[in-house]
């Protein structure tokens, strides 16, 4: 593919004058340019997207061992206290 200016849009290269383009397969400076705005954009999104799931699951897993150590101390005290009726 071959930009405006005459070079291959993929590795910046001159491209000899000879060669036949077709104006269709031309992309614009703009074109390249808006293109890798729009990649940077959505790098942006999904690194958004994983801090957030990164959050939600720190926080799901912090909240999960509170329930867990909570549960442990209640397990601890019914048992010191069950054995009571016992004796």
């Amino acid at each position: 593919m071959r930009i405006a200016s005459g070079q291959c849009a993929f590795c910046l290269q001159s491209i000899p004058d000879g060669s036949r383009v077709e104006t269709g397969r031309i992309l614009r400076l703009a074109d390249l340019e808006r293109a890798r705005e729009k990649a940077r954009r959505a790098h942006t999104k999904r690194s958004t997207r994983w801090v957030g799931s990164l959050l939600v699951g720190v926080s799901v897993g912090s909240a999960l061992l509170a329930l867990l150590l909570v549960g442990m101390k209640w397990l601890e005290g019914f048992f010191d206290k069950g054995t009571a009726w016992r004796g």
